[in-house]
């Protein structure tokens, strides 16, 4: 018990999303450039911070008046500061981001990596993986239930036994 009670705590202060008032925020990868540093469906927790500095690998939201607008964008930050904005790149880009986002556009500075736990979570938006996860929670549910009180709860031992008996005779 007093584990779930430890798990929670670390929870509650550490992984806790912003929209529920904590510090981290999810981001799935999407792409190859951050690579080396991260890779496609990898799942990355971010940490939000006072102050971001050059070297950081930071997420930011695209600006609502360009394509894309709220999307995560997870890129390393090469200059710039928090008031005039800051020039990010992604490691594997030669090229910095036509945006320039100031620290209030930054939601986290990248905490922690789980490699291939967003490609796992993205299945789960999947309408047709959802469907079949529904589907097989009712197969088991139906199951596990047993058979509705109006009909018999079980055939007398044995009775399965002569049945299959019978269909061999007639079969031979």
């Amino acid at each position: 018990m007093a584990a779930f009670a430890s798990l929670g705590i670390v929870w509650a202060l550490i992984f806790r999303p912003q929209w529920l008032g904590g510090p981290a925020t999810y981001v799935m990868v999407r792409g190859d450039s951050m690579l080396p540093t991260f890779e496609t469906g990898d799942l990355v927790i971010t940490e939000s911070r006072a102050e971001y500095r050059a070297g950081d690998v930071v997420a930011y939201r695209v600006p609502s008046s360009d394509v894309g607008s709220g999307l995560l964008v997870i890129h390393r930050i090469t200059g710039g500061d928090a008031r005039r904005g800051f020039v990010l790149r992604g490691d594997n880009n030669s090229e910095p981001d036509p945006w320039q986002p100031t620290g209030a556009d930054i939601v986290g500075v990248a905490a922690f990596r789980i490699p291939s736990a967003g490609s796992l979570l993205g299945l789960l938006h999947d309408p047709a993986t959802l469907a079949s996860l529904a589907a097989s929670l009712v197969v088991i549910l139906i199951l596990v239930s047993g058979p509705p009180a109006s009909l018999p709860a079980s055939r007398p031992h044995g009775y399965w036994r002569s049945r299959l008996r019978r269909v061999r005779t007639i079969a031979r």
